[in-house]
């Protein structure tokens, strides 16, 4: 690859969130760069801050639940809300039980959901590369 791949994980567990980029940087190599934010509102700042400076995420990956129920799937709204984001592929990572009247109320399709628990990690990564 010849430019990097830049990748937005947002959870406001810290020791989640760590311990997801860390694995993520031993596993994919020196071609991708993740950054992290613990909630949408940080996440929004460093989306724009990077889009200003011409260096757009490619991929964003949030949890669902943060600091209130349903702020990663509000996130998202927000985020296809903006024209210069239509871009990025956003994927919730969650622990929470997905039942079929909520499968992201027609903003995501179940593939773009990933069930937290062992393999996160792996599991993003394959989803960064089957896009």
């Amino acid at each position: 690859m010849s430019e990097r791949i830049r990748v937005l994980l947002v959870d406001d567990n810290r020791d989640i969130l760590w311990s997801i980029k860390d694995s993520l940087q031993d596993l994919a190599g020196e071609d991708f760069d993740f950054s992290t934010a613990r909630n949408s509102a940080e996440a929004m700042e460093i989306l724009a801050a990077a889009h200003e400076s011409r260096q757009d995420f490619t991929f964003v990956f949030s949890d669902l639940e943060m600091d209130w129920d349903g702020e990663g799937l509000d996130f998202c709204q927000k985020l296809r809300g903006l024209d210069w984001a239509s871009g990025i592929s956003f994927f919730l990572v969650t622990g929470a039980r997905l039942d079929e009247e909520w499968r992201g109320w027609g903003i995501l399709t179940p593939d773009k959901v990933i069930k937290k628990g062992l393999g996160v990690p792996e599991k993003i990564l394959q989803k960064i590369r089957d896009k």
